[in-house]
């Protein structure tokens, strides 16, 4: 790439920025002669909790993931993905870096030193004001929830871009940043091929309102993404129009809870049901299942299994319930002797 695609490209970047977006074309070419476009590999930092701020940067690629160091350890906060900012706030007001900012894939970013920034706010006022905006909206989602200075959510800025592998991402904090910020928009994962690795997701203003993964829809979809497996590819528009139709009705944090225990169960018990080619049929007339938060689930599988011995493997293609919801059921069954494998 030539040097001038290079810099028209970081104009755009600037352009596109929650902070140097307004700014006037001179206010922009004193950026793009002063700034560092800087090239971050997988697991490199942009800076460590605790660190002087003495530079703010701009998303130019790729995404950052910011970190806090807690007691009970690292905690994402949030991914900052092109044009979105990081750390201005730090800069300006002269405190340590409250979190670390790293890289999970690989990204560019646009350095601006504290020396350069400084002059910015001295030569030109509207820069002064828009950063002015920035922090008086920054206040005012921290009083509803709470936002790290080291952490920018442009809600009223560009459309928000986010993409990666999931090998470097957890799918939970990325849900939870787009939840967090008030984030509008269709997230799409895709995990191998076929429409059972396949979902989209859509968020309006932080809430989570429709989601299908394969054939599932609603809270269940979104289950069934958490379970879907980390090899694949995820992608964030934000901006996108949402359905006109919700399917889903819970409270984002109820079913990002929900869909974490239903990981960690799915985890555990796949292990102990490998086999999903052998037929499974009833072995009593009637099902006995007491827990009535799981007896929707119960009685479809029995449903099923009454109507004809069915594979494990069938059940889990079919049924519009997340994996870990028909795992529970099989092996409940199994263990109370409701159920058995067909003889080979």
């Amino acid at each position: 790439m030539t040097d001038q695609r290079k810099q028209l490209e970081k104009l755009r970047t600037l352009r596109n920025s929650e902070l140097c977006g307004v700014a006037s074309q001179v206010v922009l070419n004193q950026i793009l002669a002063k700034s560092i476009l800087v090239p971050y590999s997988p697991g490199d930092e942009l800076f460590k909790q605790g660190d002087p701020a003495d530079y703010f940067s701009i998303v130019h690629s790729g995404v950052v993931e910011i970190v806090a160091e807690t007691p009970k350890g690292p905690k994402i906060l949030s991914y900052i993905g092109p044009s979105e900012c990081i750390g201005e706030v730090a800069l300006l007001i002269g405190k340590p870096r409250t979190a670390t900012a790293r890289v999970p894939e690989r990204a560019e970013v646009i350095n601006i030193t504290k020396d350069v920034f400084e002059e910015l706010i001295l030569r030109f006022p509207v820069f002064l004001r828009q950063l002015c905006g920035i922090l008086a909206q920054r206040l005012d989602r921290a009083t509803s929830g709470g936002d790290s200075n080291e952490v920018a959510t442009a809600s009223d800025g560009p459309p928000t871009l986010l993409e990666g592998n999931l090998k470097f991402f957890d799918l939970a904090s990325m849900l939870q940043t787009l939840v967090d910020s008030r984030k509008t928009g269709r997230m799409f994962v895709e995990t191998g091929e076929g429409e059972d690795s396949k979902a989209e997701i859509y968020i309006d203003n932080g809430s989570i309102i429709w989601a299908k993964t394969g054939r599932i829809q609603g809270e269940e979809a979104v289950y069934q993404l958490f379970q879907m497996g980390a090899d694949g590819r995820f992608q964030f528009i934000g901006g996108e129009q949402v359905p006109a139709n919700s399917n889903i009705s819970e409270a984002p944090m109820m079913i990002l809870l929900e869909a974490a225990r239903l990981q960690d169960e799915y985890r555990a018990i796949r292990r102990k049901l490998p086999d999903h080619t052998r037929l499974i049929s009833t072995a009593i007339p009637q099902m006995k299942w007491e827990d009535e938060d799981t007896w929707e689930y119960a009685e479809k599988v029995w449903e099923a299994l009454t109507r004809q011995p069915t594979a494990l493997g069938k059940l889990l293609k079919y049924s519009p319930f997340s994996h870990a919801r028909i795992y529970h059921v099989i092996w409940e069954l199994l263990k109370t002797g409701q159920i058995e494998y067909q003889m080979d």
